[in-house]
Formats: C-alpha cells, sequence, structure tokens
C-alpha cells in the first residue's frame, strides 16, 4: 500500500512540475542562464509602474512579447521564433550590471489595436512584437533582427 501511494505520488509530482515548467515566464526560464538581474510584467500598467520607478543610470533591457496561452506558447508566431534567439543571447552577452524586463503586451486584440498604451506612449515607442529595447537608449531590434546571432551581440556588447 505504501509503494502504491509513493508512485501515485510521484506521478502528480510530475504533472505538476510538467505544468510548472509549461507554464513558467520567460525571464524565469532565464535566471539559471543569465547573470542579468531578470523580471516579467503583465500589461501597460505594471510596465508605466516600473518605468516611473527606473533609477538615472540603471541599465535596463525591455523585451516587449506576446501573452502566453496555457501550453506556455505566445499568440504572436514571430515572438516565439525569437524567444530562444534572444535567450541564447542572454546566456552569452548578459552582465550583472543590467536588468532585463519581458513585457507580456496583452492578448492579439488588445496588441492589435492601434490605440493600446504601448503603441501611444512616447517612453517605449513600439509599434511592432518582439521588440528588445535599451530604456533612454538607442538600442531597440524588433521582429527579425531578433534572430540575427550578429545584431543580438551588438545589442548586449554595447
Amino acid at each position: 500500500m505504501i509503494s502504491g501511494f509513493q508512485s501515485n505520488l510521484h506521478k502528480i509530482k510530475s504533472v505538476l512540475l510538467f505544468n510548472f515548467d509549461r507554464r513558467s515566464r520567460f525571464a524565469d526560464n532565464l535566471r539559471p542562464f543569465s547573470k542579468m538581474v531578470h523580471k516579467t510584467l503583465e500589461g501597460y500598467e505594471e510596465f508605466k509602474e516600473f518605468y516611473e520607478n527606473i533609477k538615472t543610470g540603471e541599465n535596463v533591457n525591455f523585451y516587449f512579447t506576446g501573452n502566453k496561452d496555457e501550453a506556455g506558447v505566445s499568440w504572436c508566431p514571430d515572438c516565439v521564433v525569437a524567444e530562444p534567439h534572444v535567450k541564447a543571447a542572454l546566456e552569452k552577452y548578459s552582465d550583472s550590471d543590467s536588468k532585463f524586463v519581458v513585457i507580456n503586451v496583452g492578448k492579439r486584440e488588445f496588441w492589435k489595436d492601434m490605440k493600446n498604451p504601448f503603441r501611444l506612449d512616447t517612453n517605449c515607442k513600439i509599434s511592432v512584437i518582439p521588440t528588445l529595447a535599451r530604456w533612454k537608449g538607442p538600442q531597440k531590434l524588433e521582429g527579425d533582427q531578433l534572430t540575427k546571432p550578429d545584431l543580438l551581440e551588438m545589442f548586449f556588447e554595447d
């Protein structure tokens, strides 16, 4: 009886761990690989609150991406393609003096609205996802640029 209980407990634990891994956040998955401080923000309000508290001189990199579904897959196909390239670049080029912040911009319908606050806010100036941008800096990569290792290297080395 105990061995049957332990077997069932092991199965439940495996399912829970699998579901946790599938639903985990992009930035959380990076923690073991990168020296940067990571954070994930949900939507515009969290993004705005975060950027209003950035200290002068802080090196903050924002990665704007589409929200993920229950299986951990973004509705944005370009975001799905770019994600492994961005993760690989972070593993190689990140430094402990920087922050990497993932912003889930919302569902497809919200993002496609040309009046959504991400598109209108002059502080972020994004019109494409995925976008990787340095706060108050000229560094910015959009769309398929995020699949190019040389551009990602220049982004993080600059």
